[in-house]
């Protein structure tokens, strides 16, 4: 029954397993257009598996490789609510568009320091986790 941030989400793997476990509602999201496109093509494949309707609602075709800005892109819905959406973007900007969460799952590259966005997410939630 918790909100899942699954922030730098890559195919999805974290945020679709937090809707199998059970979330009310997972927002996922990255900033590479790839990354995207691979988390809406994960939706539509296991659409059965979460029980959802996946909307689209930005053509991710003409974004640019990488984006800044925090479009939503897509939304999973199950019996009329939304229990994902789908944002591309930088995570410190949706910090910003994010209402709130209980959980914020960071899974940056090994050479990355996470540690400013995870102090940003910290004014969000007490639950960020480094991956």
């Amino acid at each position: 029954g918790r909100v899942v941030v699954d922030g730098m989400c890559g195919p999805g793997t974290l945020g679709l397993m937090s809707m199998l476990m059970g979330a009310s509602k997972v927002i996922l999201n990255d900033a590479w257009r790839p990354a995207i496109e691979n988390v809406l093509l994960n939706l539509e494949v296991n659409k059965g598996l979460l029980d959802v309707e996946v909307e689209r609602l930005v053509p991710t075709g003409d974004m640019p490789l990488t984006g800044d800005e925090t479009v939503l892109v897509a939304k999973a819905i199950r019996g009329g609510n939304t229990t994902a959406e789908v944002y591309y973007g930088d995570l410190r900007q949706l910090a910003v568009v994010v209402d709130d969460c209980d959980v914020c799952l960071i899974d940056t590259f090994p050479t990355a320091d996470p540690s400013g966005i995870r102090d940003i997410w910290l004014k969000k939630t007490p639950n960020v986790i480094v991956i």
